[in-house]
């Protein structure tokens, strides 16, 4: 008993420590929440994502945003500092000057792209090194976010650029690092993922910036004590499936894994659960990936805790499968049908033992997979019919 009261005590002790934080968001329109050309709101942004996510968890008092559009990192740079001959002066107003008088936590600097069509890279990386130091030598956590694509950049060089200024300002910063290029970036061409643009060839939409949230909070910029982290995600074609494996560190055995792919619509959508080992080791495998680019990434729940992994990407071969099945079977929520490249676009209708029709879908071609959500279902036995005018099948499952 008084062990139980121990872990429960410092499950508090972290909780209390985590109220009251204070962060500032500087930058640019990505940092600012700019849509321009529609009526978005600016609370879609990642940044006022990130505050109603930690306000809704307890540890945030305030997200101070003094973004602006428009502006590059020398306007960022220490009141008083002296630019060299052609660039920007600092702006009291959107500096790291103005960032350290809130006396914030934490420092979130989100300059992705702006004049860096003719910014040397070593000036760009200093400009970010001044501004962390400056902060960190009055005891402020900062993070640097990398670049972002970006479409308007029509030169190869321009957009290669960007990459390499992604690669630097992850090896430079390290930890303090927040990659908001790779789970948006779609390589080649090196352009914004379609279903994250905003139609501007610049900036991203909501759903973008609901990534780039992801991003933030996976990085537990508090530096909270929490009960699991977690390593080396990653993700390996195995034939015709994709085998995803990690590592949670400090497993209490009563962690929630839950396994999430992107969907079409570009968001993440939980396709399974996993045990976790003792050794902290865990897997699963994703028997129906998409042909081409698969993203995913690990949620982990424990003790009122969500922590994301980062995001894995991987691009599958598209072996086309000779199987055709329903996985799993017996089926509780979910399940899969798994089809055949040859024998599509089909129809599928499910039906109850009294042979009425609950549900009729239709496959597509070059979709080798869908999902037969079955959570509503009463427990028995159903029918699955296939048809796809030249063939037709019948599969029997059970929910």
């Amino acid at each position: 008993m008084k062990r139980l009261l121990l872990v429960v005590c410092l499950i508090c002790s972290n909780y209390i420590t985590a109220q009251n934080k204070k962060v500032v968001v500087m930058g640019s329109s990505s940092a600012y929440g700019y849509f321009p050309g529609t009526s978005i709101p600016r609370d879609s942004s990642w940044a006022f994502k990130v505050s109603a996510h930690y306000k809704t968890a307890g540890m945030l008092d305030t997200l101070y945003n003094i973004g602006t559009p428009g502006i590059d990192c020398y306007v960022g740079m220490p009141t008083g500092y002296t630019p060299p001959a052609g660039r920007n002066a600092p702006n009291p107003q959107f500096n790291i000057t103005r960032a350290v008088s809130f006396n914030p936590d934490v420092i979130i600097i989100n300059f992705p792209s702006n004049n860096y069509t003719f910014l040397s890279e070593a000036e760009i990386i200093a400009c970010l090194q001044t501004m962390k130091s400056y902060a960190e030598s009055l005891g402020i956590t900062v993070f640097i976010t990398t670049t972002q694509p970006r479409d308007d950049f029509t030169q190869l060089a321009e957009r290669q650029k960007l990459r390499s200024l992604r690669d630097q300002i992850m090896n430079t910063f390290g930890v303090y690092a927040l990659d908001f290029w790779t789970p948006i970036v779609q390589d080649p061409p090196i352009i914004i993922r379609p279903v994250y643009a905003l139609g501007d060839m610049v900036h991203l939409n909501p759903l973008g910036h609901t990534v780039l949230k992801d991003v933030v909070v996976s990085k537990n910029i508090f530096f909270i004590t929490v009960a699991t982290a977690i390593n080396g995600f990653q993700a390996v074609q195995i034939n015709n499936e994709i085998k995803l494996s990690w590592f949670l560190e400090n497993v209490m055995g009563d962690e929630i894994v839950m396994v999430q792919k992107q969907n079409a619509t570009g968001e993440f959508e939980t396709i399974g659960y996993a045990q976790t080992q003792l050794n902290g080791g865990g897997s699963y495998i994703d028997i129906a990936p998409n042909p081409g680019s698969n993203f995913y990434r690990l949620k982990v729940v424990r003790n009122y805790n969500v922590m994301h992994s980062i995001i894995a990407q991987i691009d599958f071969t598209g072996i086309a499968s000779d199987v055709f099945k329903i996985y799993p079977n017996p089926t509780r929520e979910r399940g899969w049908l798994i089809v055949p490249y040859s024998d599509l676009p089909a129809t599928v209708q499910v039906l109850n033992v009294k042979g009425e029709i609950i549900q009729s879908i239709r496959i597509p071609a070059f979709q080798t997979h869908i999902e037969l959500n079955v959570a509503n279902f009463v427990a028995g036995n159903y029918l699955l019919h296939y048809n796809n005018g030249r063939t037709k099948k019948t599969i029997q499952f059970i929910k």
